[in-house]
C-alpha cells in the first residue's frame, strides 16, 4: 500500500524581483532630489532686497560704444626732409623752440648753383640772339619793301613806254621790232615785280618764324632757370610754425640725399588725439561724435575731428578733438571711449555684473517679492547701458549687481 506523501511536499515561495526594487528606489531618489530642488534650492532660497542693486528698463537713447587705444598728437605736427642733396650747415640745435620762418639749416650743392649759372649764360645768349633777329627783320622788311618799290615802279615805267610805242607804230613812227622790245621789257618788270613781291614775303615768313622758335627756347630756358632757383631756395629750410624742433638726424657736415629725414617740428599749443578703430565700425560714426579720453585717472569730454578715408589692417584713423585742454604731453597713451550714433526710442537698462556673469542671455527680473530668472536678449552696449531687444518690459526691474550667490538659482524670495 502506498502512503500519502501529501505531507512531504515543499509549497514554493516567490522570488523577490530584484528589477522592481532598483527602478523603485532610484524613484524615491529622483523624487526626493526634485523635492529638494523644489523646495531648497527654489522657494526656500532668500535674498535680502538691501544686498542686491536693482535697476529699471527704461525706454531712451543709446549710443554704440567704441574702445580704443589712442594717444596724443601735435596739433601741427611736421617731418621735414631734405628737398636737394649736398652737404647740410645746421642753423640751431635738435630740441630749440623756433618761430615761423627761422632758418633752420641749409645745404650746398655746387652742381645745383653751376648748373643756375650756366642756364642763366645761356639765356642771356638766346635773348641776345633773339634781339639780333627782331633788329634783322626790320631791317628786312624795310629793304624789301624798298625792292617791291622799285619793281614796282619800273614795270609801271616799262608799261607806259609799250602805250607810247603802239601809239606810235599805229601812227608808223617807229619801227616793229622797237615796238617788240617795248613789250619785251614791260613783260621783264612785271615778272620781276612780281618775283621780288612773293619772294621778299617768303624770306620774312623764314625769319619770323625763326624768331618764333627763338622766343619758345627762351621761354623754356626761363622755367628752367625757375625750376632751379626753386631747387636753390630749397636749399635754406625754413620753420613753417612756430613749435619744437626735434632731434636732427644729421650733423653740420654730413651729406644728405634728396627726401632725406633732417628732422621733425611741432606746435606747442592745443593737442589733439589719434586712434585707430575697426573698419566695422565706420557707419557708427561721423564728425562731432562725442567721446571721452581717460588718463590715468582723469577724464575729458572730447569730439570727432576728422576720419580717414584710408583702411591699414582692417582699421581706420581717427582724430578727436579736447574739450578742454587739459595738462597732458605729446605723444601720451590714453585710452578713447567713442558714443557712436545714437539709436532713439528703444529700451534700455543700466549695464552691471549680470551681462557677463549670465552670458548676455539672462537677467533675474525683481517682481511681486520674487527673483526669476529669465531668457533675454541683448543688442547694443554702450559704457553704462546695455539695449533690450526682447525678453523684457519697459518698468521691469532686473538684478544689476554681482550675481556670484545667485546664479544658479531660477527662482528666489527677496526679502525686505
Amino acid at each position: 500500500m502506498i502512503k500519502d506523501t501529501s505531507g512531504q511536499d515543499i509549497i514554493a515561495k516567490p522570488k523577490a524581483n530584484k528589477t522592481a526594487f532598483i527602478v523603485g528606489g532610484l524613484a524615491l531618489c529622483f523624487l526626493l532630489f526634485f523635492i529638494y530642488n523644489t523646495l531648497f534650492k527654489t522657494t526656500d532660497a532668500v535674498v535680502d532686497i538691501d544686498s542686491v542693486e536693482l535697476a529699471k528698463v527704461t525706454a531712451g537713447d543709446i549710443s554704440r560704444s567704441i574702445i580704443a587705444s589712442g594717444k596724443t598728437i601735435a596739433k601741427n605736427s611736421k617731418n621735414l626732409y631734405a628737398q636737394e642733396e649736398g652737404i647740410v650747415i645746421l642753423h640751431t640745435s635738435s630740441g630749440s623752440n623756433v618761430l615761423t620762418g627761422q632758418k633752420l639749416l641749409s645745404i650746398s650743392s655746387p652742381s645745383l648753383e653751376s648748373e643756375y649759372q650756366l642756364e642763366t649764360k645761356r639765356l642771356e645768349q638766346d635773348l641776345a640772339q633773339l634781339d639780333a633777329k627782331s633788329v634783322s627783320l626790320e631791317k628786312l622788311k624795310s629793304t624789301n619793301a624798298y625792292k617791291v618799290k622799285d619793281a614796282q615802279l619800273k614795270e609801271s615805267f616799262a608799261l607806259r613806254e609799250l602805250e607810247r610805242s603802239k601809239k606810235s607804230i599805229d601812227l608808223g613812227v617807229i619801227s616793229t621790232a622797237e615796238y617788240l622790245k617795248a613789250a619785251d621789257s614791260y613783260e621783264i618788270s612785271k615778272n620781276n615785280h612780281a618775283y621780288l613781291k612773293i619772294n621778299t614775303e617768303q624770306e620774312v615768313r623764314e625769319l619770323q618764324k625763326q624768331i618764333g622758335i627763338s622766343k619758345k627756347q627762351v621761354e623754356v630756358r626761363k622755367k628752367t632757370i625757375e625750376e632751379l632757383k626753386r631747387r636753390l631756395d630749397n636749399l635754406s629750410l625754413f620753420a613753417p610754425f612756430d613749435g619744437q624742433l626735434g632731434t636732427f638726424n644729421i650733423e653740420s657736415g654730413d651729406f644728405v640725399t634728396k627726401n632725406q629725414k633732417l628732422t621733425s617740428i611741432v606746435s606747442e599749443g592745443e593737442l589733439l588725439i589719434e586712434a585707430a578703430i575697426p573698419e566695422s565700425f565706420i557707419e557708427y560714426i561721423d564728425q562731432d561724435t562725442p567721446a571721452l579720453v581717460e588718463f590715468g585717472e582723469k577724464s575729458v569730454n572730447a569730439s570727432i575731428l576728422s576720419i580717414s578715408s584710408e583702411v591699414i589692417e582692417g582699421k581706420i584713423a581717427v582724430r578727436l578733438a579736447l574739450d578742454n585742454q587739459v595738462q597732458l604731453r605729446n605723444n601720451r597713451t590714453v585710452s578713447v571711449n567713442i558714443q557712436a550714433r545714437i539709436k532713439p526710442d528703444t529700451l534700455v537698462v543700466k549695464k552691471g555684473y549680470y551681462y557677463e556673469q549670465l552670458n548676455k542671455k539672462f537677467a533675474f527680473v525683481a517682481e511681486n517679492g520674487m527673483l526669476t530668472k529669465r531668457s533675454v536678449r541683448f543688442g547694443l552696449t554702450s559704457k553704462d547701458q546695455v539695449e533690450i531687444l526682447s525678453g523684457l518690459k519697459a518698468g521691469e526691474t532686473i538684478v544689476t549687481s554681482d550675481l556670484a550667490q545667485i546664479m544658479n538659482y531660477d527662482t528666489l524670495t527677496l526679502r525686505q
